[in-house]
């Protein structure tokens, strides 16, 4: 697949999604070796941190939100990008993080939404340019404390800081101190339900 046909199928998926957030998460293998991540045990790549991550972005208050997307950029020898929306979510059943490593595993078996060797910045703009408003999430950024209302999408790391977006973006914390990033996704999802919305617009 080359990368107009890569970059015309995450268009293509953003507009079916047609999500109000997106958590996109960007992910490096500790053995940097994407057969690895899918056949070993999470807890030997940190595939596990992922699960934790995914099982947040979805489940708030015992119930699966229809409002999110999560898409996973895998950083490892082979480039892979995820797309997970909430029918997969129902379809797997996730309770537990396990159930999310599994879900990942089984799209990438199956293919589905899943785009190969795209680079990570053009992702970012793809998102950017579906009229997302983007919030790169960092220890060093202004305390997030309230959402603005429209799309967003959130980027945040599972293990490692993702490298800073090209495009526009504004730079959030949770706080001053390096958190987990399932306790990332749970505060912005808090944020969200709560409807803490921000009274400006800028």
């Amino acid at each position: 697949m080359d990368y107009e046909d890569s970059s015309a199928r995450l268009h293509g998926i953003l507009s079916r999604i047609n999500a109000l957030m997106i958590f996109m998460i960007y992910f490096k293998p500790k053995t940097n070796k994407l057969n690895d991540v899918l056949t070993k045990d999470p807890r030997l790549t940190r595939f596990d941190v992922l699960g934790r991550a995914l099982t947040s972005t979805f489940i708030y208050s015992y119930k699966v939100q229809d409002q999110v997307s999560c898409i996973v950029f895998i950083d490892s020898d082979r480039k892979l990008l995820i797309t997970v929306g909430p029918n997969d979510v129902r379809t797997q059943k996730l309770i537990t993080d396990e159930d999310a490593v599994n879900l990942l595993r089984s799209l990438v078996m199956r293919g589905k939404n899943v785009i190969e060797d795209i680079d990570y910045q053009e992702v970012l703009r793809i998102i950017h340019s579906a009229g997302y408003r983007m919030y790169y999430l960092h220890e060093g950024g202004e305390l997030l404390q309230c959402l603005h209302k429209g799309k967003l999408a959130f980027v945040v790391c599972s293990n490692i800081d993702p490298p800073k977006p090209h495009v526009e973006h504004e730079v959030f914390s949770i706080g001053p101190l390096p958190y987990q990033v399932n306790h990332v996704i749970t505060c912005i999802n808090w944020l969200y339900n709560s409807r803490k919305w921000c009274l400006s617009s800028s």
